[in-house]
């Protein structure tokens, strides 16, 4: 065993997240595991997280920091996919930190199993509360290939997320897509069907930072139509390889629930103009080639709501604005609080 070689690198990108970004590294530095090596890309940041990288590499050796323009989350990991020298590779996000023992249980599970990826749970961190992930991770299961994607592309204990996961080199074949929303879902589908088998570890190791100047916090059109895209490229991509075709219908199914739960928030929550009768429309041509047949699989209000938005938009609309007062009159929960 060569012991100068790091057990994992860890790839953090790292990009306006100055406040955060000093518990970030120093939750990786003071991983139980300490053979590690971490690698930080300064994404073009225009705060002072450039400086903060360095100044942490200047006391760790086991630190190696990127400097670069601003190019995106993508383009920040695959430039340290690039200069990683470790068998295995991590990822964790600027503004968000690990627990401890997260890297150590990671690797000792796929070690003991021969897996290619170890998957642990994460928490979602709001200002008032923290959320764990349901359902959740509650014992040790290792999972062949095709469970593990069929898992993966139903949200199934499995997410696209690559934070909560450390993957095998080797199973890193293709790299993030750069210049397009929900990177995520595009590549996670292709890494794990490299694998032969997953490891899922009943640890909550890494905590999400809720942001409300984030992506996925940012309710957009834009947004919302990506992510069904992405949704299309992970069936393309499975269609392509031929992999779990019994589950095909079953995830047209899942697609169209997907466009029925985004455009309700689209009809709710967005100013009624032309942008918003142009993002519905754009959706339903998205879906349209999978509806067909589908209808006896959906739920009566589906079925309705399905028929709405592709042939009848406008009804649509008035239907979820109406329902979303009624919605209101209901009491409410603990309301979340996201982070600056």
């Amino acid at each position: 065993m060569n012991t100068d070689k790091p057990e994992i690198s860890v790839i953090v990108p790292i990009y306006k997240v100055e406040k955060y970004v000093r518990k970030c590294i120093e939750s990786i530095i003071n991983q139980t595991l300490r053979n590690i090596e971490i690698i930080l890309v300064d994404d073009g940041s225009p705060d002072k997280c450039g400086e903060i990288c360095d100044e942490y590499a200047s006391t760790d050796s086991r630190i190696k920091v990127i400097h670069g323009s601003n190019r995106g989350v993508s383009a920040a990991r695959n430039a340290g996919i690039e200069l990683a020298s470790a068998d295995v590779i991590g990822f964790v996000d600027g503004d968000d930190w690990i627990e401890p023992q997260m890297y150590e249980k990671l690797l000792d599970a796929m070690h003991r199993t021969s897996a290619d990826i170890g998957v642990c749970n994460l928490t979602y961190d709001f200002k008032n509360f923290v959320r764990t992930e349901n359902p959740a991770i509650c014992k040790e299961t290792v999972v062949g290939r095709d469970e593990a994607l069929e898992m993966l592309v139903f949200e199934n204990l499995l997410h696209s997320y690559p934070c909560d996961k450390v993957f095998k080199r080797d199973v890193i074949t293709t790299r993030f897509p750069e210049n397009c929303r929900y990177e995520d879902l595009r590549v996670m589908v292709r890494w794990v069907a490299n694998a032969k088998k997953v490891v899922l570890v009943p640890y909550s190791g890494y905590h999400y930072i809720q942001r409300n100047g984030s992506y996925l916090h940012a309710f957009t059109i834009e947004r919302c139509v990506s992510r069904i895209k992405a949704i299309l490229c992970q069936f393309d991509f499975l269609k392509a390889e031929g992999l779990i075709s019994g589950c095909w219908e079953r995830f047209q199914i899942h697609l169209i629930r997907e466009a029925l739960l985004a455009t309700k928030y689209m009809a709710r929550s967005l100013p009624v103009d032309k942008a918003l009768h142009d993002g519905l429309e754009e959706m339903a041509r998205l879906i349209s080639p999978y509806t067909d047949g589908k209808m006896q699989l959906l739920s009566p209000k589906d079925c309705r709501r399905l028929l709405r938005l592709m042939h009848h938009r406008r009804c649509y609309v008035v239907t979820m604005r109406l329902s979303n007062l009624f919605h209101k009159l209901k009491p409410k929960g603990q309301l979340a609080e996201c982070f600056d």
